[in-house]
């Protein structure tokens, strides 16, 4: 099972992630979570053990889009910054710009983020 996603990280650049409900997808998420932070225990015997790059972990942001009423105009634009406010506001980082592109240039650019595979 963890050949896949590394495969789909050396191979691939978006993905689109539809399954059933109850189908495992935000275990997949943990998985690929667990991968990029570089915790290598639970990967011990496992093909990405050996096909990963651990020497250095990536930061992951989780974004969640589960609730609320995204019908309601600007809702989507308020909930995405307040998320990044909490995200900023754990990991130390400032200042906060308004428009979300440039947060994520300003912020995040330049702070480990891409895959990390041998």
């Amino acid at each position: 099972m963890t050949g896949h996603p590394v495969r789909l990280v050396k191979e691939g650049t978006h993905y689109f992630l539809s399954r059933p409900r109850r189908f495992g997808k935000s275990q997949f998420l943990d998985m690929l979570k667990e991968l990029f932070e570089g915790s290598r225990e639970p990967f011990q015997g496992l093909r990405a053990f050996d096909h990963w790059d651990w020497s250095v972990p990536n930061p992951v942001l989780r974004l969640s889009f589960g609730g609320g009423n995204f019908k309601e105009a600007g809702y989507g634009h308020q909930n995405l910054i307040a998320q990044f406010d909490a995200i900023e506001e754990e990991a130390g980082l400032g200042p906060r710009l308004s428009i979300v592109p440039a947060r994520w240039r300003a912020q995040w650019t330049g702070h480990g983020f891409g895959p990390r595979c041998a």
